[in-house]
């Protein structure tokens, strides 16, 4: 997360191409880490090898070559295709989490996962929304008075407030299969009910 904030911030001082690199592929580690981490639960999936590979390789392309270089375009191109492929995998495995809470008997702590899943998915899309119109109508916001930072504040914000909830979801679920703790959850955290 340290390195996360640090290329945010060296992207966002600057806005030079090397520090964007800073930017994302923190991030794009970050979500590898996570389907790495739930393909990791199915023995039978390697998702996660194959977003290392992929990661990796990624990650010498965009250092290795020019930006606008053809290696460079389709390094951008593939990046975004492996956000979008590790963040629907993850948001798939929280879906199935919840399935698997319903099917062990445990509908209080499944109906509190599928919340917070919901908070977390409309958290990112609002992110997404974000971000795009920030992309499609920059020239026209840069010419008001006062820059809205619909990156900034729409991006960042939502996806950090997204990512909690995936985050509490995660961990409810971990914690009833190993332990069989039942759990209340909120946004707001964790409360254990039965041990």
């Amino acid at each position: 997360m340290f390195l996360i904030g640090l290329g945010s911030f060296c992207f966002h001082a600057t806005l030079v191409y090397e520090a964007q690199l800073l930017d994302e592929l923190p991030m794009f580690y970050l979500v590898v880490t996570s389907a790495y981490i739930l393909s990791n639960r199915e023995k039978d999936v390697n998702v996660g090898e194959i977003c290392f590979a992929l990661a990796a390789t990624l990650t010498g392309v965009l250092v290795l070559f020019e930006k606008d270089s053809f290696w460079g375009n389709l390094g951008r191109g593939v990046l975004t295709l492996g956000f979008t492929g590790c963040f629907i995998y993850i948001f798939y495995a929280a879906c199935k989490m919840s399935g698997e809470l319903k099917r062990m008997g445990i509908i209080e702590l499944s109906d509190d996962v599928e919340g917070l899943f919901e908070i977390s998915f409309w958290c990112f899309i609002a992110s997404i929304c974000f971000w795009i119109l920030d992309i499609m109508v920059c020239d026209t916001l840069l010419s008001l008075p006062v820059y809205p930072q619909f990156h900034a504040v729409g991006w960042h914000l939502f996806s950090a407030l997204g990512i909690w909830p995936l985050f509490l979801c995660f961990l409810v679920y971990e914690e009833a299969v190993k332990e069989r703790r039942v759990w209340k959850v909120s946004f707001f955290g964790l409360r254990k009910l039965v041990k």
